[in-house]
C-alpha cells in the first residue's frame, strides 16, 4: 500500500500485536499462580513449645502455674487457625495441649517422645500447607527442630515459656522465630 503514510502502516499491525501480548501477560500470570500455588502447598508451618511448668513425681501433671500457662496458650493460640495438635505420651505434655484442644475441637495425636525422626516425616508429608501445634519436652524440641531443619538453642529446665514458629518446606527456605508467652 504504497499510498499510505508511516504512521497509517503502523495501526495496520497493531491489531496482531495485541493478542500475542494479551496471550503472553495471561501465561505470565498463570504461572506466577501456579508457582505461588507449589510454593505454599508444600510448606508446613509448626509451633514448637515446650510443657508448662509441673509439679513432683514420675509423670507429674501441671501445677498451677503451669496449668495458666497452658490456658494463656490457648488463649494466643484461639484464632491461628491451627489445623493439628501432636503431644508425646506424657500426661504433662497433654495437659498443656488440652485447653488449645478445647478451643480448637481438634484431638491432639499421641506419638511416643523419642520418635522424634517420625514426627518430622509426619509433618513434612502429612501437613503440607497446614499449621501444627506440637507440645514437647526440653530435650525433644530442639532434636525436632533440628530434623525440620532450623536448629535451636538448647532449651533450660526451668525455661517454659518459649514459643518457636517454624516454616519449612521443599520449595523454600526454613526459617524459625522464637516468642514468648
Amino acid at each position: 500500500m504504497p499510498g499510505l503514510k508511516k504512521e497509517h502502516r503502523s495501526l495496520r499491525r497493531r491489531p496482531l500485536f495485541t493478542p500475542v501480548f494479551l496471550a503472553g501477560l495471561a501465561s505470565a500470570v498463570f504461572l506466577a499462580v501456579a508457582a505461588w500455588v507449589v510454593w505454599n502447598a508444600g510448606t508446613v508451618s509448626v509451633i514448637l513449645v515446650r510443657h508448662a511448668e509441673t509439679v513432683e513425681g514420675g509423670d507429674p501433671g501441671l501445677s498451677p502455674q503451669g496449668r495458666a500457662r497452658a490456658e494463656r496458650l490457648s488463649r494466643m493460640l484461639e484464632f491461628s487457625g491451627i489445623d493439628a495438635i501432636y503431644t508425646s505420651e506424657l500426661k504433662r505434655t497433654r495437659e498443656t495441649a488440652a485447653p488449645v484442644s478445647d478451643l480448637t475441637a481438634l484431638e491432639p495425636v499421641v506419638l511416643p517422645a523419642a520418635d522424634v525422626g517420625g514426627l518430622a516425616r509426619t509433618l513434612k508429608k502429612g501437613h503440607r500447607g497446614q499449621l501444627v501445634l506440637v507440645v514437647g519436652h526440653s530435650n525433644t524440641l530442639p532434636r525436632l527442630a533440628e530434623a525440620l531443619g532450623e536448629p535451636i538453642p538448647a532449651i533450660a529446665e526451668d525455661d517454659y515459656g518459649n514459643l518457636y514458629l517454624l516454616r519449612t518446606g521443599p520449595f523454600v527456605p526454613s526459617w524459625i522465630t522464637r516468642l514468648r508467652y
